[in-house]
């Protein structure tokens, strides 16, 4: 039995909670099939401080910026997918609130809602300015890297419904962590990212993350050779982890060589790293990740300060888009990966965001190219038509 099959309970799960203004998220790990998803019933402060030990099972979650403002969804809901049925956990009382929602929710679209009309896309003349921009800037300033971001407002198909998008490709094996959020502050947001900013493994006593960068449309007709350009932004990030750990962790790391990673229809170059530590260095490095780590030079460029400055003052707002996001499981493994490869679903539209990374050698056309395939991989994983009536419900 496919998860498929509770894909019109999950659709009134998420009508439920969005019509009610409860935060939800529903999510599936890399190289799994479990789904699961956590709903906040009560009205509580989504922001919470930034430290690890503190943590409690549920779903956290940071926007863009200099500040990692951390919010939190607490599971007083718990909804496991298994192959043969919907498990439900409650906290303490909210089952009953649960069923009184439920009764009062209308059989509606889910995405009526937040319209887009003050979004717009950034077309090949203005991409091509901030690149060129970015460029002066890293050698007036000596910066290393930028990385500049764009966003597509596309039309959705009437078909489209996000629930069905997340059902559809969590029946398909992959190396991304997807998701499917809403909450009240930031609305509906839909994407799969193969790009680990870190995974603690309480058990284990240890911390992953990896160095990703270079990008790379797959085609049939040619290998993938990665030139200059793409391998010196991959050191880059390399240097800056390196340094991170070298600087924060109380024990030596392990390094992977690098090797090319495919995520959807691109090709990405990837390094692994990982370290072992006693539990309280373990919980002690987790906060300084949480606070210190992220925005890293693969979203943002290096030197961090400088590259961020850039951005914040001539690019549109990201939101969540580079930010971060992941589920907190302090039995098993809390798993934090960096947004990518995700869209904010606003009424009727879909709002892409897709960006590059800009050095002294980059070629501006060459980087519309790329955000084109990001684009282009972001709405045939999601939106294509033919995904959008496959199941009938």
């Amino acid at each position: 039995m496919t998860h498929t099959h509770y894909l019109s309970s999950a659709k009134k799960i998420f009508q439920t909670a969005q019509q009610h203004q409860k935060s939800i998220v529903f999510w599936r790990l890399p190289f799994q099939k479990k789904i699961q998803a956590i709903i906040q019933l009560e009205k509580k402060s989504p922001i919470i401080p930034s430290i690890f030990s503190l943590l409690k099972d549920g779903f956290i979650f940071s926007p863009f910026g200099k500040e990692n403002t951390l919010y939190y969804i607490q599971p007083d809901i718990h909804i496991l997918f298994s192959k043969k049925k919907i498990k439900w956990f409650f906290q303490k009382n909210q089952e009953t609130l649960w069923k009184k929602l439920t009764i009062h929710t209308k059989n509606c679209i889910h995405t009526i809602n937040h319209p887009a009309h003050q979004y717009v896309s950034t077309d090949q003349q203005t991409y091509v300015a901030l690149v060129k921009k970015a460029q002066r800037a890293i050698q007036k300033k000596k910066i290393q890297k930028i990385v500049t971001s764009t966003r597509i407002v596309v039309e959705l198909p009437t078909t489209f419904d996000p629930v069905h998008a997340f059902f559809y490709h969590s029946e398909k094996i992959s190396n991304g962590l997807l998701v499917l959020m809403y909450t009240p502050s930031h609305g509906i947001w839909l994407g799969e990212s193969p790009e680990v900013l870190f995974s603690i493994d309480e058990t284990q006593k240890k911390i992953t993350t990896v160095a990703l960068a270079g990008t790379q449309k797959i085609t049939k007709k040619k290998s993938i050779f990665w030139p200059a350009k793409e391998t010196n932004e991959q050191q880059i990030v390399e240097t800056y982890i390196e340094n991170f750990l070298l600087t924060h962790a109380s024990a030596s790391y392990q390094k992977e060589k690098p090797h090319t990673l495919i995520h959807q229809y691109l090709a990405h170059l990837q390094t692994k790293y990982s370290c072992t530590l006693d539990q309280q260095s373990l919980l002690d490095l987790g906060s300084i990740l949480l606070q210190k780590f992220s925005p890293t030079p693969a979203v943002a460029g290096m030197p961090s300060k400088k590259a961020i400055d850039f951005i914040m003052q001539y690019e549109k707002p990201r939101s969540l888009y580079t930010g971060f996001w992941g589920p907190i499981d302090r039995k098993q493994q809390s798993s934090i990966f960096v947004n990518l490869r995700s869209m904010q679903i606003k009424g009727k539209k879909a709002i892409i965001y897709a960006g590059g990374g800009i050095t002294k050698d980059s070629h501006p056309m060459d980087e519309w190219q790329e955000v084109q395939a990001k684009y282009q991989s972001i709405y045939h994983h999601f939106i294509h038509h033919r995904m959008c009536n496959t199941y009938n419900t």
